[in-house]
């Protein structure tokens, strides 16, 4: 196991099974230590929508930080990884899995890193992360999203933006 809570990350070996050796996996070690970046930011909760944003945001900041979309592909021993943020998920995909929906998340911030870059997609998410509170859902971050695309981009990167937000159905 390897999760954060009450500011604490704790981190299992795994059962040799599915997870095998986590503490070397720097995807898993950077995404539990994302978890505490935002619950100081932003106290999300776990469960619900909150929680698929809390671990969307972890999981953008781990891809960022290791420049790869892959997590878990060190320790995960089931496939070449666990998850990743390069997807083509979209609002309406959203199906209730804490997971499954943090995906959605995941993939439009790793869709503005790719196609914007690291600086940018950056100042973006944190400035949207500083924006959240434990109340948030998808509802209230897609309108931050719909907000910060047009104050926080400037030129040919807010059609850019815009773009991504409206294929991922966030709106506009």
């Amino acid at each position: 196991t390897a999760y954060y809570y009450n500011g604490q990350i704790r981190l299992g070996s795994g059962d040799d099974i599915t997870y095998s050796k986590m503490p070397i996996d720097p995807s898993i070690v950077m995404h539990e230590s994302g978890h505490a970046l935002v619950d100081t930011l932003a106290r999300l909760p776990f469960q619900g929508e909150g929680g698929s944003i809390n671990e969307a945001m972890a999981d953008f900041f781990t891809c960022v930080q290791l420049k790869s979309p892959l997590l878990g592909d060190v320790a995960y021993k089931l496939a070449p990884f666990r998850r990743t943020v390069s997807n083509n998920l979209r609002v309406s995909d959203k199906n209730g899995g804490t997971y499954h929906d943090s995906g959605i998340v995941s993939g439009t911030l790793w869709a503005i890193y790719e196609r914007l870059g690291e600086e940018k997609s950056l100042a973006f998410t944190l400035k949207v992360l500083s924006r959240l509170n434990p109340t948030s859902d998808f509802s209230s971050l897609g309108k931050i999203f719909n907000e910060l695309v047009e104050t926080q981009f400037k030129g040919e990167d807010v059609a850019i933006a815009r773009q991504i937000i409206v294929e991922r159905e966030w709106k506009l």
